[in-house]
C-alpha cells in the first residue's frame, strides 16, 4: 500500500501501520483518487455511515459531490451518507447542516470491524483444530483404524482446511502477486499448497497406497498455526485499539449554554460551543470543555488527567479541563478552548499518533520484510534445484523446498513490531500513561531508574483510613457516629471513613448540610 501511494501523483509521504490498519498520507491527492489508486492493488479505504438530520432531499447532490462520499440515501427524515472514514470528510458533511440540523455517525466502525475479524479468525481456528489433530495422528501413529489412516480419507479432511480455513491466505497471496510484490501470505500459500497438492497427486495416482508418504498433516497444521497467530494478533488489537475510543468518550456530546437574558441554560451540541461562551456545569456532570470558572464553588475529580484521587477545589478564577468530573457544587465557566485545541482532544490525538507511528525498529522491520520473502523463495528454489542436479531426486527436492517455505511462512517479522507498539501504547493509555510515539516506547526498554516528583502518582487511587486516635469513648462507637454523618457526603475522604466504620446499624442523622469548601 505504501509503495502504491508513494508512486502516486500528489503524495509527498505515506505510512501504513499494520497493527492498527491505519493509513497516514501527506500531500494533495484527494480521497477518491487515493481510493482509485489503491483499488488497483486490491486495497480500499475504510468507510463510515453518517445520518444528517434537517436536510432536504435536494441536498443529496451537493453531498455526493464531496470528495470521499460514496453513497447518499434518503432515510425517513434524514440523509444517510456512506463516506470514507476520515475526520475531514465528517467535518465537511457537518458544514452542510443548518442551525437546526444535526449529525449522527457511527461511534467506531473500526471497533466493529476489529471485533468481526477476531470472531472470524477464532471460528477458523476452531474449525481447523480437530482436522489438524486427526491428520497428525493419522500420519504419525497407528492408534487409528486402517481406514481412518487411508490417504483418501486424509485428503477429504484436509481439503476444507486448505481452501476454507486457509482462504484468506490464498486471497492475500493473489492480491500480493497482482501488486508484483511478495508478503507472508505468499509464503503461507506456496508452502501449504505445495504440500497439499503434492500429497493429493500421490493419493489420486495411487502412489500413496504403495507406501509413498503424504503431507496433509503438514499443510493443515501450518494453516492452523498461522490462523492461530492471526487470531491472537487480532485479539490484541481489539483489546488495545479501543483505548483512543474510551478516551474520546470522556467528552460529553452536549453542553449547557448560558445565554444573556435567558432564564435557564439551554442544551446544545458540544460542536456548536464557541470560545467565550458561558456554560453551566451541574453537580456530578462531566466538564464539557476547557474553561475558567467565573461563578460557583465545587471540587472537580481530575484523576483522568493527573492521576490524583482527591478532587481539586475550584472557585472563581480556577481553570477546569474537559472530560473531568464535577463534584457536588455548580460551576459556571467561560470556554477557553474548543475542538482539537482542548486538552482531552490533544491527549486522544497523542495516543492515536503513538499507535499509528513507527518506531525505528519498526522501520527496520519494514525494510527486512520487503526482501525477506523473495530471499526465502530463492532459497527454496535453490534447494529444489540442488536435489535435482546433485542427487537426481526431484521428489526429495520438492519435499526439501516445501520444508524451507513452511519453516519461513509463520514468520511474523512484518507484524510483531507494529502489534507490539499498539499493545504497549494501548495498555499504557488504559493505565493513565501517555506515550507520544513508538520511539519513546522503544527507549523506555532501557530505563532502569524512575524518579517521581510527587506521592499522588504512587497511591492506590482512593483514600484509606490508616489510624484512629480516640480521645474519649470506644473506637468503633466513634467511627459509627462519624460514618453516620459522612454517609450523606460525596467527598472521597467521607467515603474512606464509611469504609473504615464497623458494619453496624446506621445511626439517625438530622439537619445534614454540606458547605462547599468547608465540609459537613
Amino acid at each position: 500500500m505504501e509503495r502504491i501511494l508513494k508512486h502516486a501523483d500528489g503524495v509527498d509521504a505515506a505510512s501504513v501501520n499494520i497493527g492498527t490498519h491505519r493509513l497516514a498520507v501527506t500531500g494533495t491527492l484527494g480521497l477518491d483518487a487515493m481510493a482509485q489508486a489503491l483499488s488497483k492493488g486490491g486495497f480500499d479505504l475504510g468507510t463510515r455511515t453518517t445520518r444528517l438530520h434537517g436536510l432536504e432531499a435536494a441536498a443529496a447532490d451537493a453531498l455526493r459531490a464531496e470528495d470521499g462520499v460514496r453513497e447518499v440515501t434518503p432515510v425517513e427524515d434524514a440523509l444517510e451518507v456512506l463516506h470514507v472514514d476520515a475526520p475531514e470528510v465528517l467535518e465537511r458533511l457537518r458544514e452542510h447542516l443548518g442551525a437546526t440540523g444535526s449529525a449522527e455517525t457511527e461511534a467506531d466502525p473500526e471497533a466493529a470491524r476489529r471485533a468481526a475479524e477476531t470472531r472470524d479468525w477464532r471460528l477458523r481456528v476452531l474449525l481447523a483444530a480437530p482436522s489438524a489433530l486427526y491428520l497428525m495422528l493419522a500420519s504419525m501413529t497407528t492408534w487409528l483404524p486402517v481406514q481412518a489412516r487411508d490417504s483418501l480419507a486424509q485428503l477429504v479432511v484436509a481439503l476444507p482446511v486448505q481452501f476454507v480455513v486457509g482462504w484468506p491466505f490464498l486471497i492475500g497471496a493473489v492480491a500480493a502477486l497482482r501488486r508484483k510484490s511478495a508478503d507472508m501470505n505468499v509464503l503461507v500459500a506456496l508452502g501449504t499448497l505445495s504440500a497439499f497438492l503434492y500429497s493429493a497427486w500421490l493419493t489420486l495416482t495411487g502412489a500413496a497406497a504403495e507406501g509413498m508418504p503424504v503431507y496433509f498433516d503438514t499443510s493443515a497444521m501450518i494453516v492452523l498455526l498461522v490462523a492461530l497467530g492471526r487470531w491472537l494478533e487480532s485479539r490484541a488489537r481489539t483489546a488495545t485499539g479501543n483505548a483512543v475510543t474510551r478516551l474520546a468518550q470522556l467528552e460529553p456530546e452536549t453542553a449547557l449554554l448560558l445565554e444573556p437574558g435567558a432564564a435557564e441554560a439551554r442544551s446544545v451540541p458540544l460542536r456548536r460551543v464557541l470560545l467565550g461562551d458561558r456554560l453551566l456545569v451541574k453537580p456530578g456532570a462531566t466538564v464539557p470543555t476547557d474553561g475558567d470558572v467565573v461563578a460557583g464553588e465545587s471540587a472537580v475529580d481530575e484523576s483522568m488527567l493527573t492521576g490524583e484521587s482527591v478532587p481539586v477545589a475550584k472557585q472563581a478564577g480556577a481553570a477546569v479541563t474537559g472530560g473531568t468530573t464535577n463534584g457536588t457544587g455548580s460551576l459556571e465557566i467561560v470556554v477557553t478552548a474548543v475542538g482539537s485545541q482542548t486538552t482531552l482532544r490533544r491527549i486522544v490525538d497523542w495516543v492515536a499518533k503513538a499507535q499509528s507511528g513507527k518506531a525505528p525498529v519498526a522501520r527496520l522491520a519494514d525494510r527486512v520484510a520487503a526482501v525477506f520473502v523473495p530471499i526465502v523463495l530463492g532459497i527454496a528454489l535453490l534447494t529444489f534445484l540442488g536435489w535435482v542436479v546433485f542427487a537426481g531426486d526431484a521428489q526429495a527436492g520438492l519435499i526439501a523446498a516445501v520444508a524451507v517455505l513452511l519453516i519461513a511462512c509463520p514468520c511474523a517479522l512484518g507484524l510483531a513490531t507494529p502489534t507490539a507498539i499498539v499493545v504497549g501504547t494501548g495498555r499504557a493509555a488504559r493505565r493513565g500513561i501517555l506515550l507520544k510515539g513508538g520511539e519513546v516506547l522503544e527507549r523506555a526498554a532501557a530505563v532502569r531508574t524512575v524518579v517521581f516528583d510527587k506521592t499522588g502518582t504512587l497511591t492506590r487511587g482512593e483514600p484509606e483510613i490508616v489510624d484512629v486516635v480516640v480521645l474519649d469513648g470506644e473506637r468503633d462507637d466513634v467511627l459509627r457516629h462519624v460514618a453516620a454523618v459522612e454517609r450523606r457526603s460525596e467527598h472521597p475522604l467521607a467515603a474512606a471513613v464509611v469504609r473504615a466504620a464497623p458494619p453496624a446499624g446506621e445511626l439517625p442523622v438530622e439537619d445534614f448540610r454540606s458547605v462547599p469548601g468547608r465540609g459537613a
